[in-house]
């Protein structure tokens, strides 16, 4: 484990180190963490990311007037993408530190509420 020391009075900087305390003892016990929801969430924002670039590089080789009609496009697909990822924050993840497994039984970590999940 680091000895990084961390100020008490940072309450970001407490949790950020709560949270991946907490996952490295329960992978060093020999839990196996599912990083589903994690790579669910990476993937929207490399497609938020696509389509930002494409635009750009689309604007800047054609102009304006010629991708117009497919900027209202990106944008809306941007915003599409961007209710989805608050949606997936709040709703799906909601505060979860760890998902994995151990032995066949799901184990799940939610430090905002508290709650602790043991499924088999």
């Amino acid at each position: 484990m680091a000895d990084t020391k961390i100020s008490p009075y940072s309450l970001p900087d407490l949790k950020n180190t709560t949270d991946d305390a907490l996952g490295n003892y329960l992978r060093g016990i020999g839990f196996k963490q599912d990083n589903t929801k994690a790579d669910v969430k990476l993937l929207v924002g490399y497609l938020a990311v696509i389509i930002a670039g494409a635009t750009f590089v689309a604007d800047y080789k054609l102009g304006w007037e010629a991708t117009k009609g497919w900027t209202a496009v990106a944008v809306a697909a941007y915003a599409i993408l961007n209710g989805f990822f608050t949606y997936w924050l709040w709703f799906v993840e909601a505060g979860l530190v760890f998902e994995g497994s151990k032995d066949g039984k799901k184990v799940c970590l939610y430090l905002f509420i508290g709650l602790i999940c043991v499924q088999s």
